[in-house]
């Protein structure tokens, strides 16, 4: 499943110098409450105190752990991948308060929730956290500080259950929402991503019931809702002056009555 915002987060950590800085010594205790929460595993070794993470010659970058940081010393963006760890997710994360982009992805070993506390990183633009063996339902953003400069989630590839929460469709920057390949129930919020071709993943869920009929209106670069248990008439999603690019809808038991629809020669 491609989300546009998510997987432009590596290339966007792996391309962009971090700023030569003086570390900030609170965001370099919470580096090393993460490292023991996550119970201090060999791949972050060079997380130690003292150690200079701000620095562009000093940082190891490695196929486990990336840092950035802000001009200021504050963590900016932090990427965790592939650890080799059987603990719960760190909350400890939620004490890097400037942080804007962030992905934990592809470590079966994390278990237990996404801790709700995520939810109020008020500067977070990217959030991913991929293929691992969390549970729990999808945070709830409809707090007071969430993070209205967001516009992208991905939660693909674990094993979140319960519904969608409405809450998601209220970040108002909100333009890649990927919750595919988990155990998500219920019907889709009738709510909608406010960009102008904005990219939804809901595909390997067991979703019921029929489409929001404001997704008629949108024109999604991207629209997979292929195995659930969705029914009804999806053919509003489809006309002449559409111009939605990719639309999945496989595996499902929609209904389709296209004969009032005009198509593009």
């Amino acid at each position: 499943m491609y989300i546009r915002s998510i997987f432009f987060l590596v290339l966007l950590l792996c391309c962009t110098s971090s700023v030569l800085s003086t570390k900030d010594k609170d965001d370099e205790n919470t580096l090393l409450i993460i490292k023991k929460q996550l119970g201090d595993p060999y791949s972050l070794r060079w997380w130690v105190k003292g150690f200079d993470y701000c620095n562009a010659s000093a940082n190891v970058a490695t196929e486990y752990s990336y840092i950035t940081c802000t001009s200021t010393g504050r963590v900016k963006s932090l990427v965790l991948h592939n650890l080799d760890v059987t603990k719960p997710f760190p909350d400890g994360i939620c004490g890097l308060t400037e942080m804007e982009y962030t992905e934990v992805s592809q470590i079966p070993g994390l278990y237990g929730p996404i801790p709700s506390c995520i939810t109020k990183l008020s500067n977070l633009v990217l959030l991913g956290i991929m293929k691992t063996s969390l549970s729990g339902p999808v945070p709830d953003f409809s707090g007071h500080t969430k993070p209205t400069n967001l516009t992208g989630i991905n939660l693909s590839g674990n094993q979140l259950s319960g519904t969608i929460p409405p809450s998601v469709f209220t970040l108002p920057n909100l333009d890649s929402l990927d919750l595919s390949s988990n155990s998500l129930t219920g019907t889709i919020p009738p709510g909608i991503l406010h960009t102008t071709n904005p990219s939804l993943g809901l595909a390997n869920n067991s979703l019921t019931g029929e489409l929001p009929k404001s997704y008629g209106s949108v024109d999604f670069w991207l629209i997979d809702v292929g195995g659930n248990r969705l029914s009804g008439d999806a053919s509003f999603l489809f006309s002449k002056q559409k111009m939605a690019v990719n639309i999945v809808l496989a595996n499902n038991d929609f209904e389709f009555d296209l004969s009032y629809i005009e198509f593009s020669d």
